[in-house]
Order: C-alpha cells, then structure tokens, then sequence
C-alpha cells in the first residue's frame, strides 16, 4: 500500500459530534482510514469533538471512498460523497501548491481546490435541460458547513435553491456565463429562508437568472410562500452585478423585510422588476424600507418597474440613486403607504436616467387600471427627488419636493387636497410647469421655443386669494383676552424690530396665570389651516406659548428674549365637525410682558395652498398696514369720481410706502 494521504478540506468539518464514516465507493462496506502517515488504523466511524472538527484523516490513495456524515444522534446531515478519493485525488493531496502572493502558504493543490464549493462537485450537469436542484442544493449544504462561497460554474443550470445560512455567499462565473434558471416555468431560483436575526448580509453576484417560461418565476424570494417566524430577516441580501431577465418578478420581498441592497445590475424583460409588499400571505414581518437601489439598469417592465406597498409604521430609507430606466411600457416608480414615521429617514430618488418610459396604453395593478407614469405615489410622507427629469405623476396624500430637476415631460398630474408637490432650482426648456417652483434653476430657450413658465408662490405682499380668515389681529386691532392683566396698545412710534409696523400690542402676564384670546378660532371641518403668532419677549421671565383645542393640533414656542419669533403651525381638521384652537400664555415666576406684532388663523382647501402660504413669508396682518398723512389715516380704496384732493394725496402717499416697502398695492 502506498503511504496515506491526508483527507483536505471541506470535509473536516460538521456539527458538534457528528460522526464520519467511509465505505468502499458505491458500497455500504466499510473502509479502512487511517491516523497518521504511518499507516494507524484509525476508528471507523470517526467522531468529531464538541466543535465538529474531526481529527487528521488519513485515507489510502489508491481506494476510492463513499463519505456519509451524521449528527450526534445518527441523522444524516449532508447527502453522500461519493465517490472520493483514487489515483487523480491522491495526485492532488499529495501536490504542493504555492501561489505567487508575498509569503504565501504552501499547502496541497486538495486543500486549494476545496476552499471553493461548485455545484459540479455535486453533481450538477449544467447543460440547462436537466433539473440540477439535488446538486446545488447539496453545495450548498457543503458550503455552509465549510462556510464560504458556493460557486455556480459557467453553464446553464436548472435549479431551486433554498437559502438557509447566512455562512453562504453565491457566485458565479460572470452575468453571461452563468445563467440560473428556475427548476419550474413559476418556480422561485433562489429563496432566501435565513434562520437567524442578523444584519449579516449574503451576497449573491456574478450571475444571470432568467425565466423557464414567458415573463413567468421569481429570480430572487425573500420568504416562504407563507410567513414563517424569521421571515423580518430574509431581506438582508446584497445583490450586485446579477442580470434579471424574463421573469414575472426579477426580486420580491412578500412580507416586508427590511434590508435589500441592489448595485450594478441589469433588470430586462419582467413584469415587475423590484416587488416589495408587506400584506402578502401571513402578513407583514417588517416594514419594507432600508432599501437601497444604485447603478443599475432598468428596461421592459410590462406593468411596474418599482413597486412598493408598505403600510407598517416606520417604513424609511427607500433610496434609488443613479439609475437608468428606458423602454418600460408600464409604471416606473407605484409605492403606496411609506409613512417614514417614528424619526425615520424618508424616500429619495437621485439622478435618474428617465427614456421611452410608460408607453402602453393602459396596465392594471391590484385591480386598479390606469394609464402609466412615472410615478404613482400613496400615502408617501415625504419623497425628495433630485436632478430627475420628471414624467407623468399621480398624488394621493403625498408630499413631495424636487430639486436641480427638469420639468419639460411633466406632462399631467394627478393630485389630491392632501398632496403637495414643491420644485426648487427647477428648469426646463418650454412650456408651463405643473406644480408650484420655488426657484428656477436656468435660463433655457433654445432657438424656435418659447421661454418656460413657471407657476410660483405669491409675491410677498400679495395676499393669497385662496385663504380663508378665520382671525385677523394686529396692533391696531388689539387681541382680546381673558384674564388678562396690564394691557396697552402702542399707537405712535412702533417697534424698532418690526419697522413697517406703526403698531404693536403689549400684554402683562402675572405669576402663574395662563392667558389666551377671549374668542376661539374655528377651523372649518375637514380643511387645512396656518395659524401664525408673532411676538417677543419685553421683560419678566420667559413666557410659554402653545396652541391647542379640539382639531387635535398642537405647537408651541419660548418667547426668552427680545427678538421677535414667528410661530407657524400648519394642521389638517380631519373631523366631520368644526373644530377650536386657540394660543395659551402661561408665564413665569414673576410678571412678565410680551409685545404681539400679529395673530393670523387662515384655513385653505388644499395642503399645497396652505404650506406655499406658510413657507412664502406671508403675513396678512403685516400686507395691510396704516400709514398716515398730516395724522389723517390713509386709504388704499379711492373711487375718481368723488375724491377729493387731500383723498387723492392720501391715497398715493399711501401708493409710495407700499411701493417703498416691496409691496404690490391692494
């Protein structure tokens, strides 16, 4: 007998005191190992230790082996090896290798070739006829045993792979050199079934999947059919440079699961390229955020390309960053309920090639029919797109800013009382852009096109047609309160802080006595409302100021010193019923006096008008104010055919402090 070889890894490994046993190949005989190079008989079955490594396994070169692995109570873990070992193996235990690396390690062209797991080691014929899930399925049971990389060799193969460790990373030869396919036509390729919480992420790359049939099977599943009690965990999978192609769902995430990394890769032929839902069998696991999706290419998406439902609270993180979507009949981005509640970061959309997009006539989603856009988007909190040219949207209680984004194929909008859609630094080339512009971005007027035109917020001092008053105080008109204790009204020479007010309100707080408005404001039912309070603080301690009632809106400030402060409170009276709010005064430990420049409460009837208001700087109580020629009160309402001189002079003196001011005359 030649001298024994050592057995080389992957096989040196298992569970805590499993056993292995070697029989003659293809046999239920068994064989005789060894101990040591010397030829000592070595006990047969072998038990590893309570780590699962076995002792030094030595085998004769010139046997060919059957290898079964068993647990410590006899239950076979991994299917058989067989057959091991012969004239070729023992060639390749007993070769040295060295590879060309600084210092590095000598050890056997066997030990080499076992520090990667193929699915031909197994079996698998990769000549994409036959159904190779037996084989893959066993590498991967050996690749998770070894811990490392489970290799898909270039081919095509046929096969369903259950994801169980998160030991196991999948690679393959190349997106077009390996090429997975389902084991059947609505089969799953790859399902990722993680049996342990952790944000260990596996990596699958370097590989195609594609489907067996017609736009039919899923390439990635992270989830059981049905929700199974770690399902929360079975999103957490980078997958880079993978092509997708011909499959009714390239990646779906059924159950929520946080945690989908996507870089570099190609999306083709699919009805759904990303599918993300929380309310599919059993119910959500988790929330369907920290999804990050970057480089990638996106074209011939039927019905969606992008499609997110997640109504579980805290949903944040959605980020799609540096893509290219062309030729995709159906919707590009269709999210529902992405609340990003509870301090969570919102939905971002960056730099994204849009071309040839929502082409077809009409696609149905959930039963709903509609002609795809861009974007279809409810219940999304707050959605920030950036350097986008836009397309088609469709609003329903959404809020949504763009920024550096073009506007020229914004063609239609679809929005609802509760949305909002804001553009800062915006450009175009012609035409009228939809949705209010903040800021324009760039002169753009190429030869033969008119110049764009942008819809923008009121000119400070025009006062917004749209609003409601429902309150209107300023020092000239004194805020009634109750309880209220040392109240003066100045009338002669202002507050220097607030110079185009001639009048400002003074009211005296005493120790421990809360103070509010005689009257309530009355915010109409099911309508959207900016109250607006300006004052600082003259002297005492701090005073607290807050806004509550009945509408469920609240907001306070601390007036502490003596700069003015503007308290904006934007609400929503969801109720069938009117509801009141008024502005509470609590002071301090002794008296203290504040000095009130303006109280407005104004309702509106959509949440677009009611924020453009609010963020524009508008005051009403501020755009009308008194001024006085020869202490005459002056008029902005003149009627030529009965004025008189000194009304005429009053009337332009007041023209020119408008005018003076930045104002646009009433």
């Amino acid at each position: 007998m030649a001298a024994p070889v050592i057995l080389a890894s992957p096989f040196l490994t298992a569970t805590p005191l499993a056993s292995a046993t070697f029989y003659l190949a293809g046999t239920l005989t068994l064989a005789t190992v060894y101990a040591d190079k010397a030829g000592t008989p070595l006990a047969n079955p072998v038990r590893a230790n309570s780590a699962g490594v076995f002792p030094a396994i030595f085998r004769d070169p010139a046997v060919k082996y059957r290898l079964r692995i068993t647990d410590h109570a006899g239950v076979q873990i991994r299917p058989d090896i067989d057959t091991l070992g012969g004239e070729l193996a023992a060639d390749a235990a007993a070769l040295a290798y060295t590879a060309p690396g600084t210092d590095a390690v000598e050890r056997t062209v066997a030990a080499k070739l076992g520090e990667s797991i193929s699915v031909k080691d197994f079996g698998a014929k990769v000549d994409g006829l036959s159904d190779d899930t037996a084989a893959a399925q066993a590498a991967y049971t050996a690749t998770a045993i070894a811990t490392g990389t489970e290799y898909f060799t270039a081919g095509t193969i046929v096969q369903a792979t259950d994801m169980t460790s998160r030991a196991v990373h999948l690679r393959g030869a190349g997106r077009d050199a390996s090429i997975i396919k389902p084991a059947t036509a609505n089969g799953v390729a790859l399902r990722a079934r993680y049996n342990a919480p952790s944000w260990d992420a596996v990596t699958i790359s370097d590989m195609s999947i594609t489907g067996a049939g017609i736009l039919q099977g899923t390439g990635f599943r992270a989830g059981s059919d049905t929700k199974l009690p770690s399902e929360e965990y079975a999103g957490r999978t980078i997958i880079t440079n993978v092509q997708f192609n011909n499959l009714n769902k390239s990646i779906e995430r059924p159950f929520g699961q946080i945690g989908q990394w996507v870089d570099v890769c190609q999306f083709t032929a699919a009805n759904y390229h990303l599918w993300t839902s929380d309310n599919d069998a059993g119910g959500d696991a988790m929330h369907g955020g920290n999804s990050i999706v970057t480089r990638s290419h996106f074209d011939s998406a039927a019905l969606v390309s992008d499609y997110i439902r997640s109504d579980t609270v805290g949903t944040g993180q959605i980020v799609r960053r540096d893509n290219i979507c062309e030729s995709n009949p159906g919707w590009i981005h269709y999210w529902d309920s992405i609340n990003d509640f509870g301090g969570v970061p919102g939905a971002v959309i960056e730099n994204e090639w849009n071309e040839a997009n929502y082409t077809a006539g009409s696609v149905t989603i959930g039963g709903a029919t509609s002609a795809p856009g861009w974007g279809w988007f409810n219940g999304v909190a707050s959605l920030r797109i950036v350097d986008t040219p836009l397309g088609p949207l469709t609003l329903a209680q959404s809020n949504v800013t763009t920024r550096d984004c073009a506007l020229d194929n914004l063609a239609a909008i679809n929005t609802d009382a509760a949305s909002t859609l804001f553009h800062d630094n915006a450009r175009m080339f012609a035409g009228h852009a939809l949705g209010t512009v903040r800021s324009i971005g760039a002169v753009q007027n190429p030869a033969g096109l008119n110049g764009p035109a942008y819809s923008m917020p009121k000119p400070k001092g025009l006062f917004p047609f749209t609003a409601n008053i429902l309150a209107l105080y300023d020092g000239q008109l004194p805020i009634p309160f109750t309880g209220t204790v040392n109240v003066s009204t100045t009338t002669s020479t202002g507050d220097p802080g607030l110079p185009f007010l001639l009048n400002t309100q003074d009211l005296g707080i005493a120790t421990g006595q809360t103070l509010l408005p005689t009257a309530t404001f009355t915010i109409p039912a099911t309508s959207y409302f900016v109250l607006q309070y300006v004052a600082k603080l003259v002297s005492g301690p701090r005073v607290l100021v807050r806004v509550n009632g009945s509408s469920g809106i609240g907001g306070g400030l601390v007036l502490n010193n003596a700069e003015y402060k503007t308290m904006t409170v934007v609400g929503y009276n969801p109720g069938a019923a009117a509801g009141n709010e008024s502005v509470y005064h609590t002071a301090g430990a002794s008296t203290s006096i504040i000095r009130i420049a303006g109280l407005a409460v104004l309702s509106f009837p959509t949440a677009q008008a009611a924020l453009e208001y609010a963020n524009n700087g508008l005051f009403p109580a501020f755009d009308r104010p008194a001024y006085t020629l020869n202490n005459v009160a002056a008029s902005r309402t003149l009627d030529p055919t009965t004025a008189t001189l000194p009304q005429t002079a009053q009337a332009l003196a007041t023209l020119i402090a408008d005018l003076k001011l930045g104002r646009l005359p009433k």
